[in-house]
């Protein structure tokens, strides 16, 4: 229960690295009006015990999104039957409801049985280097996500890994390590020509031995593409017990 809150915070709160943030009584609210295209830099999460009055918290919550010209939004709050429970009130307040895919919550647990052979110069970049935009992420279609990293590396509990391939920026990984004795693996991307060639695995694979000789914190990831599941497995990660729903409320503008 103690592992399962600890990841349910770190989510809630990974954000705070990368973008602004106001505390409220019945969640938080992130916002950044320079990246209005990143969902992770601009939605409420909620604290179900907390929410009152959940017509009241809708309405400022489009209040308070809408007068910085963002889309209001709001993520699961990692509980199971919330939707179900609250559905009509979103849908009264004009919000629609966004389902995610099959997403798989997964925690490190048994050996890393990757192997590949070595083609990758693998390290950990310090600060930022622009390859990793021009050569990764704007080919693939998400320059919503430079900012993002861009601001996240200048925290020391985010980690990002390039796999260079001869001064090629060809694939990306981080690791955050929270307040909360979890570190999450996220931003895995691979650079849209070079994909299908093992370059992520052989990534993942360090990523995982990097953490293992410097943390003993609760490794964990959540993954909704079957073939990144299955590296992930390879990998020593297990799916968890526990899966939550995977969803968004979206205000209908």
């Amino acid at each position: 229960m103690k592992t399962e809150y600890n990841i349910i915070m770190t989510e809630i709160e990974f954000p705070k690295i990368f973008t602004h943030f106001v505390y409220k009584e019945y969640g938080v609210l992130f916002y950044n009006e320079n990246n209005k295209f990143s969902h992770d830099s601009n939605h409420a999460s909620l604290y179900p015990d907390k929410l009152g009055n959940m017509d009241v918290v809708l309405e400022e919550i489009k209040k308070f999104y809408l007068e910085k010209g963002i889309t209001p939004r709001i993520y699961h709050p990692y509980v199971n039957g919330f939707l179900e429970q609250n559905k009509q009130s979103f849908l009264n307040h004009e919000f629609k409801i966004e389902l995610y895919g099959d997403c798989q919550y997964m925690l490190l647990t048994d050996e890393n049985k990757i192997i590949v052979p070595k083609r990758l110069l693998s390290k950990r970049l310090i600060k930022w280097d622009d390859r990793v935009a021009s050569q990764i992420f704007i080919p693939n279609g998400k320059e919503y996500a430079i900012n993002v990293i861009k601001e996240s590396i200048k925290n020391q509990k985010y980690h990002l890994f390039i796999g260079f391939l001869n001064d090629i920026a060809v694939t990306v990984a981080s690791l955050y390590y929270s307040d909360y004795g979890c570190v999450r693996l996220d931003d895995v991307e691979t650079a849209i020509n070079y994909r299908n060639n093992g370059y992520s695995r052989e990534l993942i694979r360090h990523v995982v031995e990097y953490h293992k000789k410097n943390s003993s914190d609760t490794f964990y990831l959540w993954a909704e593409n079957p073939t990144a599941q299955r590296i992930y497995m390879e990998a020593g990660f297990t799916v968890m017990p526990i899966q939550y729903e995977s969803w968004s409320a979206v205000y209908n503008l």
